[in-house]
């Protein structure tokens, strides 16, 4: 079970000017640890599912997928995969894992709000093509809960959704939307 928060919601250039880490309204967590971390540029990307919807475990979240949750959920379990091509709430633009070395719990507070930071800032232009801030894209992640980071999880999901709700079409990558 993960948790869905809207990450990086505060301008990025503003949480760089204050000199904060924190993204907002946070979920997920990432790793200071450039060996642990991911980005959107280096993995490859999840291949369209062949079902017009398939519902699985949100810990199969790759780079690349498209997918629908039922957000009226505080904790996300499980998501409804779609091909990029149809209606879809968001898209994994990166995967982080939080380095648990650093970390023997699930971070809270300010170390939670650097992790999502490091882990979705920069991948977001590599994934896009441009900055956040001038981007009509907004941005949310999922990071483990408690239960599921006694169970292993580490893992940050960066996600692109819309800025006013409506539903995406096509894929977010290389748009410099």
């Amino acid at each position: 079970m993960r948790k869905i928060t809207h990450a990086l919601a505060v301008p990025f250039a503003l949480l760089l000017a204050v000199g904060l880490t924190a993204c907002g309204d946070q979920v997920p967590v990432s790793s200071s640890d450039d060996t642990a971390v991911t980005t959107a540029a280096e993995e490859t990307p999840a291949a369209d599912r062949e079902v017009e919807s398939e519902t699985d475990s949100v810990m199969k979240l790759q780079v690349g997928d498209c997918f629908n949750y039922d957000d009226s959920e505080s904790t996300v379990s499980e998501v409804d995969f779609v091909s990029c091509d149809d209606p879809h709430q968001f898209e994994v633009y990166n995967n982080s894992d939080i380095d648990d070395s650093v970390h023997s719990t699930v971070p809270v507070g300010d170390a939670l709000d650097e992790e999502i930071y490091n882990a979705c800032f920069d991948a977001f232009e590599m994934y896009v093509g441009i900055p956040l801030s001038d981007s009509s894209y907004d941005v949310q992640s999922l990071q483990p809960t408690v239960s599921s980071w006694a169970h292993g999880d580490r893992t940050i999901n960066c996600l692109i959704t819309s800025q006013d709700g409506t539903e995406l079409v096509g894929s977010a990558r290389g748009t410099s939307k």
